[in-house]
């Protein structure tokens, strides 16, 4: 489908990525949640920074900044087990299981791209009922979101050119990341990309433009 951006230039799109939290599933609140009560256990409540868009151990990083690799890895792990406990109130984000199901109904490969490990990025998208077809986590990669890596791995997981690919993001770091990656980006829910949308309603009124 060709789709024209917000600058005039055109691509040609066969492939989509979509960012999980924030994106496709509304867990915001979980996400947030699960922060605070790791910063009070470890001591750091009023020092707390989250990096949103951005694999967990950055934000571990930016708050331990002298800590040891080891220790990082310790304080890590606490975080992880307190983020994979909580799912409650998670839930698909608005427009997503209709763009997901028009999507699918037209065979356009598309996948995953989340910050979130392999862990937790299933058990958030079992409780969202969202199930995809393929799955681009921070156990896949080396470099984690702004890096393009992670897009560019899952456009080879739909075995789609970059340039042939929107890259779906909530947040600066994940557009960021699909500009470097060489795909188009699409901003949503408040955030600028290529193409900005309002929410995922608008990205598939969009594609249903495109395709007519």
């Amino acid at each position: 489908m060709q789709i024209t951006d917000d600058s005039g230039h055109q691509w040609t799109i066969s492939g989509l990525l979509f960012d999980m939290d924030g994106t496709l599933i509304d867990s915001g609140h979980v996400v947030d949640r699960s922060w605070q009560r790791w910063a009070e256990s470890v001591g750091v409540a009023d020092r707390l920074e989250i990096l949103y868009g951005r694999p967990s151990l950055a934000t571990v990083q930016h708050c331990f900044p002298d800590a040891d690799p080891q220790h990082l890895q310790h304080l890590h792990r606490q975080f992880d087990d307190i983020e994979r406990a909580d799912l409650e109130g998670i839930v698909p984000r608005p427009g997503a299981v209709e763009l997901l199901a028009w999507i699918t109904e037209r065979r356009i490969p598309w996948s995953i791209v989340t910050s979130a490990d392999a862990a937790l990025a299933t058990a958030r998208l079992g409780a969202s009922g969202i199930a995809a077809p393929h799955l681009v986590t921070c156990d896949d990669v080396a470099f984690g979101k702004p890096h393009p890596e992670p897009f560019l791995l899952g456009a080879q997981r739909i075995a789609t050119p970059p340039s042939a690919c929107l890259g779906v993001e909530d947040q600066p770091a994940g557009i960021s990341s699909v500009r470097a990656a060489g795909c188009c980006s699409v901003g949503v829910w408040g955030v600028a990309g290529d193409i900005t949308a309002p929410d995922l309603a608008g990205l598939l009124r969009l594609l249903q433009s495109a395709q007519s």
